[in-house]
């Protein structure tokens, strides 16, 4: 997992920008601050302004800051917030995921960051429970353990994320294209789901494996396989490509991680998309051990 420099890459198209998932390591890929939540949360926003600096972007363009965190602790959580909040304003989102646990011994924290020049070009939406909108192009649903199995008003309820017994709410995450009317494709072939959206040059594709015998790696497999179908048939390219994340069901080591990244990246060159991969506690659909999702924005 060695990289160049502290903080993982950021990807510019215009006047958007994304982040990989942004952890507390330092320049040999050592975990900075084991199990301190705090202190990794200042290091990660330390890692996000310089980063924001390289590329000269302004933070005031930071729209959402996804915050994945492994602590149960909520007074820490709060602390995390309130570091997070301090050094970036009132006007960036904040969202606090809670996840199982991470594939560096004692990484606690794990930021993705979406950036745009704009307010207008992406809303970013925060909800309990799903709404009705014909703009949206993105979203993930993640609903504590006791509700995972209740219906879910959403195109795939089986790629509903269990965010485990200790989150109180459900948590309704959305991305908008305001003034865009976005439209809305399902599909079911040879084992795979896929939810496609699109509208003007964004598209969002999402899919899931429904075959339980399969394991995590097989299942990444047949996804991706179903996604070179769907990418060709839209006139677009790996390339096209500027944000993937990919939640899994799997153990904290870095080789479950390395398995299904290997089926992925094997479609890109580098660097490729700002690509973020995270263990969760496990998918409405019990069959499901990965869910998959690309951002597209044809160039």
């Amino acid at each position: 997992m060695a990289i160049d420099v502290p903080y993982s890459y950021l990807l510019r198209d215009d006047g958007l920008a994304w982040t990989c998932g942004q952890i507390a390591l330092d320049l040999e890929s050592e975990v900075l601050h084991p199990g301190d939540l705090v202190s990794q949360s200042s290091v990660v926003c330390g890692h996000i302004t310089s980063i924001l600096e390289r590329a000269k972007l302004d933070a005031g363009g930071l729209r959402r800051l996804y915050l994945y965190y492994a602590s149960p602790n909520a007074g820490v959580v709060e602390e995390m917030l309130a570091t997070f909040r301090a050094r970036f304003g009132p006007a960036v989102l904040l969202e606090a995921i809670p996840v199982p646990h991470f594939y560096y011994d004692g990484i606690l924290l794990e930021v993705d960051v979406w950036w745009a020049e704009s307010a207008d070009e992406l809303r970013f939406g925060s909800a309990v429970a799903p709404t009705p909108s014909a703009e949206r192009l993105s979203e993930h649903l993640v609903v504590p353990t006791e509700e995972l199995h209740r219906p879910h008003d959403v195109p795939d309820p089986g790629a509903v994320i269990d965010g485990g017994a200790k989150l109180t709410e459900a948590m309704f995450l959305s991305v908008e294209l305001p003034g865009h009317e976005v439209t809305t494709d399902m599909d079911v072939r040879d084992g795979v789901i896929t939810v496609l959206r699109r509208a003007g040059s964004f598209t969002w594709l999402q899919g899931r494996s429904t075959q339980g015998a399969r394991g995590l790696v097989e299942q990444t497999d047949a996804i991706m396989s179903r996604f070179d179908e769907v990418i060709e048939s839209l006139g677009l390219t790996y390339a096209d490509v500027a944000k993937s994340t990919t939640h899994y069901v799997g153990g904290s080591s870095a080789e479950e991680l390395h398995g299904n990244m290997a089926v992925r990246n094997r479609r890109y060159t580098k660097p490729g998309p700002a690509s973020t991969g995270l263990p969760v506690y496990g998918f409405a659909a019990p069959a499901s051990k990965v869910v998959v999702d690309l951002t597209l924005l044809r160039r």
